[in-house]
């Protein structure tokens, strides 16, 4: 198992990695309360490494079958990548589950 110091030293500028993001959301017609629970959605991305700092990265999203945010650019938590890059389910980018 790699732990996330291991991992961040592996992330170079340039390399394309492949991300998990899950938010919650909240669709019911009122307003939530203390005592609701959200739902949550997740989406796989692809992005460009393009800066990396400790624990967090920065990467440019690209080629995610059209998905919002695509050729923006974000920074996220090293916690968030997917154990497996050899990601190859490319139709299911940028897709929410």
């Amino acid at each position: 198992m790699i732990n996330n110091t291991e991992q961040s030293q592996k992330l170079e500028i340039g390399s394309t990695v492949f991300l998990k993001v899950t938010e919650e959301v909240w669709d019911k017609p009122y307003v939530m309360k203390r005592h609701h629970v959200c739902d949550t959605r997740s989406v796989i991305l692809r992005g460009i490494v393009t800066d990396t700092r400790g624990n967090e990265f920065k990467a440019r999203l690209t080629g995610n079958n059209g998905f919002e945010k695509d050729e923006q650019e974000f920074v996220f938590n090293n916690g968030i990548l997917l154990s497996n890059q050899d990601y190859s389910n490319f139709d299911s980018l940028g897709k929410w589950e």
